[in-house]
This record gives C-alpha cells, sequence and structure tokens, in this order.
C-alpha cells in the first residue's frame, strides 16, 4: 500500500476511535446523572424525640420479704459453672448480663448459660463505658451489635439491658428500645468478690437489707469508675482492683472463684431471714404503695429535719405535728399503745395509777413486749414470745389492732440493731408496718412516736446522736405522708439532748427506761398533744 493510503486509513482509524470514546463518555455522564451513589455503610438512624423509652425494672417498696440478685460481668469458665452450681443447688433463677465482646471471645459459655435454663442479659459491647456520653446512634449501635453477638452465640436475643449506674436517662433508655431490647435493670447495691471475707458480714449485710432491692453481683473485675463515682449506690462495698499483670492465672482464678462463696453466703443468710429471691421481673409483681402518696415539703421544713444543721441532738421545739389540743374523756378511749421496755414500764405505771382511780386514762391498752423492735414485729412467726400478747395469745400488732377494735394506735419501735441497721430499712420497715395495720384495719388513726433519749452517761448504741436522727428521719417520712408524728423526745430530754437522769429507772445499767416521773412527764406530753 502506498504511504498516502495508509496514512489515509489511519486517519480513518483515529476518527472512529473518537467517535466511540466519545459516545462511551457521555453514556458514562448520563448513568452518574441518573444513578443515586453507593453507600457502603448504612448508620443506624438515631431515634425520634417519639421513640418509646425502655421499661426500668427496679427496687420497689413492698410488704413482702422479697429481693432479686442478677449477675454481670465475666471471670472465666470455672467461675461461672461455680455460679450455675450454687443456683442449681438453692433451685433458683438466673440472670446474667454479657457485653458483646464476652458473647465474642466466649460464645460455648454464653450458650452454656442458655443451655443451662438461664436468662442472658445485654450489657453492651463493653461494660465499662458511660452511655450517657454516647450519641444516641452509638449507643443503639451497641446494643444492636450486642443482640446479634449474643443471638450467635446461643440462638437466644436478650429482652433485657443493664446501663451504668448514672445512665439510666431518657435518650439513654431510647436507645435501649431501638436496639431491640424490652426494658433495663437497674440494681439498688453492687457487689463483687472482694465486698465480704467472712459469713458474718454477709449477714449484717442482710440485717440492713431493705426489701425489694435488687443486687447486682459483678464476676471478675466487671466493677468499675461508675460504681466508685457514685458511693451511694455501692455503699459499703468494695471496688474491684485494678488487674495486674502479675498476677498469675491461678491467682486470679482463686480470688474470682470466691464469689461463689459469697453467693452462697448470700442465699443462706437471705433465707434464714425470711426472704424470698426472685428475678427482677417477678419483683415487680409485689409493688405496692406503703405509705400512700408521697407530698413536697416545704424547704425551709426540710431544713429542720436535717441533723448538720444542730450543735446538739436536740430541737428547741417538738417536731411533728403542731395543731393539738388537751385530752379530754373519751379522748383514750379504744387507743391502744404499742412498744418495748419502755412502753411496758409506762403501762406498769397507768396500772398502778388505775389502782386508785379506775378511770385514769380510760380505754387506753396496750400491746407491748419487753424485746418487741420493728424488724421483729414483722418478721416473727405467729405465737413466737416477742410479740404481745392478745386474749391469751401471741399475734401479729396489725390482728391485735383489729382484735381489740382500736380506733387509734400509738407505735414506738425502735430498730433491731443500729449497728448493721440502714436508715433506708428503717423507714421502709416502718412503713410495712402502716401498711399492714391499715390493711386490717381500714378506718385507724396512727400516730408514730419518736423514739425516746437516753442518759448522757450510756456508753452503748444507741447513741443520743443516732436516736435523733432517726428521728428527724422518721419526722420528715410521716409529713411526707399525712402520718402523725408526736415527738415524745421532746419531753424527756435535758438541754443537752440526753434523757433527764431524773426521769430514769437504770441509770447504773441500760440508762434508757422511765422511772415513775419520767412517765408521768410522757403521760402529761401525750395528753397535751392530741392529734
Amino acid at each position: 500500500m502506498r504511504s498516502g493510503q495508509k496514512i489515509g486509513v489511519l486517519i480513518l482509524i483515529l476518527l472512529v476511535m473518537l467517535f466511540v470514546l466519545s459516545g462511551c463518555g457521555s453514556r458514562q455522564n448520563q448513568v452518574r446523572e441518573t444513578v443515586e451513589p453507593i453507600t457502603y455503610v448504612t448508620p443506624t438512624p438515631q431515634p425520634s424525640l417519639s421513640e418509646a423509652a425502655a421499661g426500668v425494672l427496679a427496687g420497689i417498696e413492698t410488704s413482702q420479704l422479697v429481693v432479686s440478685i442478677v449477675f454481670e460481668g465475666y471471670a472465666d469458665d470455672t467461675v461461672l459453672k461455680a455460679i450455675c452450681q450454687v443456683l442449681d443447688t438453692y433451685d433458683l433463677d438466673g440472670l446474667f448480663f454479657v457485653d458483646g465482646n464476652t458473647a465474642y471471645e466466649y460464645p460455648e459459655m454464653v450458650s452454656y448459660l442458655v443451655e443451662s435454663g438461664y436468662e442472658i442479659g445485654n450489657a453492651g459491647m463493653r461494660r465499662k463505658g458511660s452511655y450517657k456520653r454516647n450519641s444516641v446512634s452509638t449507643n443503639v449501635h451497641q446494643f444492636e451489635r450486642t443482640q446479634q453477638l449474643i443471638y450467635r452465640a446461643c440462638g437466644v436475643y436478650p429482652k433485657l439491658a443493664c446501663l451504668n449506674a448514672n445512665d439510666y436517662t431518657q435518650p439513654v433508655l431510647q436507645a435501649v428500645t431501638a436496639g431491640g431490647l424490652q426494658g433495663v435493670v437497674k440494681p439498688d447495691i453492687y457487689l463483687n468478690r472482694e465486698s465480704f471475707v467472712e459469713k458474718e458480714e454477709v449477714d449484717t449485710f442482710v440485717e440492713s437489707l431493705v426489701r425489694g432491692s435488687i443486687i447486682s453481683l459483678h464476676l471478675g473485675n466487671a466493677a468499675g469508675t461508675y460504681e466508685e463515682a457514685n458511693s451511694q449506690l455501692v455503699g459499703r462495698v468494695s471496688l474491684d482492683p485494678t488487674p495486674s499483670i502479675l498476677d498469675s492465672e491461678e491467682k486470679v482464678s482463686a480470688v474470682d472463684l470466691h464469689v461463689s462463696e459469697i453467693l452462697t453466703w448470700l442465699i443462706e443468710s437471705l433465707t434464714l431471714n425470711h426472704y424470698t429471691i426472685v428475678t427482677p421481673a417477678e419483683l415487680q409483681e409485689a409493688k405496692v404503695n406503703l405509705a400512700g402518696n408521697e407530698i413536697v415539703l416545704p424547704a425551709n421544713y426540710s431544713q429542720r429535719l436535717i441533723s448538720s444543721n444542730y450543735s446538739l441532738p436536740k430541737t428547741d421545739t417538738p417536731l411533728g405535728v403542731t395543731v393539738t389540743s388537751t385530752a379530754s374523756i373519751g379522748d383514750f378511749y379504744d387507743t391502744v399503745f404499742v412498744g418495748d421496755s419502755i412502753m411496758a414500764n409506762l403501762m406498769s405505771y397507768v396500772n398502778w395509777r388505775r389502782e386508785r382511780d379506775q378511770l385514769f386514762w380510760d380505754g387506753a391498752q396496750f400491746l407491748v413486749s419487753s424485746k418487741l423492735t420493728l424488724e421483729k414485729a414483722l418478721i416473727s412467726d405467729e405465737g413466737a414470745a416477742v410479740l404481745p400478747m392478745v386474749d391469751e395469745r401471741r399475734i401479729h400488732i396489725d390482728d391485735a389492732l383489729k382484735f381489740l377494735k382500736a380506733r387509734r394506735v400509738y407505735l414506738c419501735l425502735r430498730p433491731e440493731n443500729l449497728k448493721a441497721y440502714s436508715e433506708e430499712r428503717y423507714l421502709t420497715n416502718l412503713k410495712v408496718l402502716v401498711y399492714q395495720i391499715r390493711q386490717k384495719n381500714p378506718n385507724i388513726d396512727i400516730v408514730i412516736l419518736s423514739i425516746p433519749p437516753v442518759i448522757a452517761a450510756r456508753n452503748a448504741t444507741p447513741s443520743n446522736w443516732q436516736v435523733f436522727n432517726y428521728n428527724l428521719m422518721v419526722c420528715k417520712m410521716c409529713a411526707a405522708h399525712g402520718i402523725t408524728f408526736l415527738d415524745i423526745a421532746y419531753a424527756l430530754r435535758n438541754d443537752k439532748g440526753a434523757l433527764r437522769e431524773e426521769y430514769c429507772l437504770d441509770p447504773d445499767s441500760y440508762g434508757s427506761h422511765l422511772n415513775d416521773a419520767g412517765c408521768e412527764a410522757l403521760l402529761n406530753f401525750i395528753n397535751n398533744n392530741i392529734p
């Protein structure tokens, strides 16, 4: 082919190629204009404000001796199986909160829990983090991802989640719902492998436990700084130490295994104290309003009930009711006074006065027992020697008041053991007694008396400061629930807040019981302050 023809052919080929390429470019541009870009990561949509918040299974007010125990964290297979063995021995259900990382790394143990009949809960991807600081989308992703990992491990989607102590906020609860869960569990108390060394410590803990509580028992190193920052929730229990790389695997396992021993002690002590251990969901079924709706107290009134505002354990005026009258004939008709040895002394004095005047305190009756405390009044079996005697039978206070057809009752019951007793437990038990009395005696008028002081020379508990703190606390509870509180301690103490020595029957021993002069002072105060 001649050179001129070759050049012509090459030009023709180039023109064809240019046409083809320009056409393809046009089609490519058309595709880009009409097709949406590919999204490789689809973010979880943030829940709207209308997203339902997850329900919270928390500790409750109840008249029943019930409590829940749940488990958080993971130590190793040996510890987990030891916990399951304890639960199996006592025929108890178990709820184990597992995080996503545990489900991913130890799927066989998560499966073991489900196969053993226990419930699995969702603890997020990592139990240590704070949900409140995250965006809602981040939290939803955490719960969703953990749901998936737990399902892959055991074939079950959890229904309940657990959060850090401060994370029970509306946005976090919305994220729980959006993550595919039905609710959350909110423990009242956190325990771990170092909370107790001996069984006696567990017994003391149970003596101060509030009925209706949820206890979280941590396995391994589950406790964290979120609890340390909320010591009012942790209370007396210690936190897990920071793990050391120098600790041998055998040493760590032995320490972790102690948690199963603590669980055994806890179950035995709860059973001995008449508690029933139930699941958090079952716990909610026992919920009641013990003392009626609570009202908000005026700020100035609340300030008066803070013990730190006082330099001595006393007030300048009586606490409690302010609108009162002087007793007249018939005011004590069908009135019953309930209490321990202090009230027994009062009964003895009234009976002595009646020998000379049959109409003295006419109609007043007494339900007394020398060792009757608030706790014993609630948990003692019918017929127990500590209960008051009525018609030659020892029966509970609510039944006794019904039998006596009481119109009004004055209650003066001290705590069982101030060394172990928590203020919250005493308040709850007092409200339980009020609830039980009202259930059996719907129209009865209840008056709660303050705890009398002791002489200044007394060294044993309760001290006058302890008595004063309890009286302030009970007065506040009564005011908030519309219950009459009568401050008999005001009539019995001196200018230092102690029981007047001239009123004390036993200054060389108990230092708390009233002689005739003390009983007369107490009766005069009650006479002049009829609600």
